[in-house]
């Protein structure tokens, strides 16, 4: 099982509001082996609530904790990809950079995506001896500005924690629905799902 802590930081969003929030902050729990995965938001856009993705029974739930407590449930029909680059990512050498998450290195791998979208550059920073992904930032140039328009910087992606864990005592609870939503009858029908949340292991593939 994997476990991750990560924060994503919206540049276009004033931080001087306390609306709408500006970053975010997530826990992120997968077995492979199993199919399964869990997102727990701490911080930010969708605070309190937790999102199971059981993709082993094609289900998926949201859970909103709290005063205004919540269940709702949605068919899940992709499969939990393993970890990899994403397609379009091409490296760039080593660039400087310190992460307690990389050993305390002052390195690490660049790997940068300028092809799949002509006003989108994505870069992606790597453990050089894990491989695995430290930060991921998103930059794009309006359309207006042509080819020569400078990059202004959208969102960053940063992994503050990531760890594999060979035993977790409660794991089978952390994708079980909590009380009182123990059965799937008990949450409301979603029709969707909650592509957010996929978006993001979409880019980082964790």
């Amino acid at each position: 099982m994997i476990f991750i802590l990560a924060s994503s930081t919206f540049h276009l969003v004033d931080s001087a509001k306390a609306y709408p929030p500006n970053g975010r902050l997530i826990d992120v729990w997968i077995d492979y082996d199993k199919q399964l995965a869990r997102v727990d938001v701490l911080k930010g856009h969708d605070a309190s609530k937790s999102f199971l993705l059981l993709y082993s029974s094609n289900s998926e739930y949201m859970i909103r904790s709290g005063e205004f407590a919540a269940c709702k449930r949605s068919f899940l029909t992709e499969k939990l990809q393993m970890p990899r680059i994403p397609p379009g990512f091409v490296f760039s050498g080593s660039v400087p950079f310190h992460h307690r998450v990389n050993g305390g290195r002052s390195s690490a791998d660049r790997w940068i995506d300028e092809t799949t979208n002509p006003n989108l550059r994505a870069t992606m920073l790597c453990d050089p001896s894990t491989k695995w992904p430290l930060q991921l930032s998103i930059e794009t140039k309006t359309a207006a500005g042509g080819s020569t328009a400078p990059f202004e910087k959208v969102v960053t992606y940063n992994i503050e924690e990531i760890k594999s864990l060979d035993d977790v005592d409660d794991a089978p609870l952390l994708f079980r629905l909590p009380e009182p939503y123990i059965t799937e009858s008990s949450c409301t029908h979603h029709v969707g799902g909650w592509p957010s949340i996929h978006a993001f292991h979409t880019f980082l593939r964790l």
